[in-house]
């Protein structure tokens, strides 16, 4: 039998012990993190080549999530839509440089992205596993907005058909109809084929009934998933209030002040309500973030606590969980796990997004110490898996509270998602 093809640095002596790419990538699935990865693929071409792999970076994405290196404002307004960076000293910086260098997060490339009328102009909807959902359109509350995913590293796009009007049940009369669009989690891969399937997840609300479909890639069409109804119980009263999270492999909906939260299985895509239960110790308009856990089996959330009127003063971050199993709350209490004093006394923090396993707060100087200065907005990452508190960016103006966490490999360590 032959002897599998080896592996040894240009240039490095000829006595080198001599590696098969075999054993090269179980070592590489040994490091730590992408940014060892990158690292060891800089070292020589024998390196880059077996790290570049496809087959090896399907394994390695699939023990080693990619590093967040910025976010993207949702609600940028009349601003350039572009990607934020991770500055030095982020450890993210290097990668966000790469990233920011190689994609084109200004969207250029989407058919129409010179239309400057605001109903042409291309607008983010959801960032999830290096593709990006964006809408335009749809002023009328009956009219579905226009959709396209892309990927903008490699400046490649899907526009998606419209839903077909025979899969639209009627709606209620009686109140304005929310368009919700969202990317669903990626699923396991067998091909690169396989690693280009999406699917799209468009809910369709009123105050009374929810109706979800789903488009698929692989199919090209979409379905009438499911319909949900608010009545007669009326458990949640303003579910276009709600904001989604990702956690335990469901989408959450929550409204502090709210008693019940709304949770879809997407694999089986199917509704369920939740009670909340908030804890007694927390007002109940308090802001919160669902979360994952460490553990896999638990439900997390994340709420900022601000320390009062006192000077040099700082936040900090609590974080909760309880049981979470078969798509359903188990544990009725919220425990408190870990509690994280954030960095620079004085300064206000929020939580302003939550995605690819970071959140990703804001923070800006409290009235009292903020007097005619120039304002400085600081972003933090908080590593939900390490619970490490980072400095992000800073920047001279303000942010929305709507901005989505942006994880990914620089290339060529990430593989074109469409």
């Amino acid at each position: 039998m032959a002897s599998p093809p080896a592996s040894r640095c240009d240039g490095a002596p000829a006595e080198q012990t001599l590696l098969s790419d075999e054993i090269l990538e179980d070592i590489f699935l040994l490091l730590e993190s992408g940014y060892d990865l990158a690292r060891a693929s800089a070292t020589c071409r024998a390196f880059r080549r077996v790290a570049t792999g496809r087959r090896f970076l399907r394994r390695f994405l699939s023990l080693h999530p990619p590093p967040i290196v910025g976010f993207i404002d949702f609600q940028f307004g009349g601003r350039l839509l572009t990607l934020t960076p991770a500055e030095p000293p982020h450890r993210s910086a290097p990668a966000a440089r790469a990233v920011a260098q190689a994609g084109d997060f200004t969207f250029s490339f989407l058919p129409g992205a010179s239309e400057h009328h605001p109903n042409k102009r291309w607008l983010p909807c959801d960032a999830r596993d290096g593709r990006f959902l964006l809408s335009r359109g749809g002023n009328d509350a009956t009219t579905f907005l226009e959709l396209v995913v892309c990927d903008p590293l490699y400046r490649r796009y899907v526009q998606i058909p419209p839903i077909p009007r025979d899969l639209v049940p009627r709606m209620p009369s009686c109140g304005e109809l929310k368009s919700e669009p969202f990317l669903a989690p990626a699923e396991e891969v067998e091909s690169d084929e396989d690693s280009q399937h999406f699917r799209v997840i468009y809910n369709w609300l009123s105050d009374y009934k929810l109706v979800s479909f789903v488009f698929s890639a692989a199919t090209g069409k979409w379905r009438c998933a499911t319909i949900f109804s608010f009545l007669p119980a009326r458990l949640i009263r303003q579910p276009k209030k709600f904001k989604r999270y990702y956690a335990c492999n469901c989408f959450i909906w929550v409204r502090m002040g709210e008693g019940y939260m709304l949770m879809l299985n997407p694999r089986e895509m199917k509704f369920s309500l939740v009670e909340l239960r908030h804890r007694t110790d927390l007002p109940r308009d308090q802001v919160v973030a669902i979360i994952d856990h460490a553990a896999e089996d638990r439900l997390g959330f994340a709420t900022i606590v601000y320390p009062g009127q006192a000077l040099y003063s700082r936040c900090r971050l609590d974080l909760y969980s309880r049981t979470c199993q078969n798509n359903g709350v188990t544990e009725v209490e919220w425990q408190r796990d870990n509690s994280i004093p954030l960095p620079e006394p004085d300064y206000c923090y929020g939580i302003i997004g939550a995605a690819e396993g970071y959140l990703l707060l804001k923070g800006y100087l409290s009235a009292l110490t903020q007097k005619q200065c120039e304002v400085q907005v600081q972003h933090l990452t908080v590593d939900l898996k390490t619970l490490l508190v980072e400095k992000l960016c800073t920047l001279n103006s303000y942010t929305s509270s709507d901005v989505h966490p942006y994880a990914s490999f620089p290339p060529p360590l990430s593989l074109p998602r469409l």
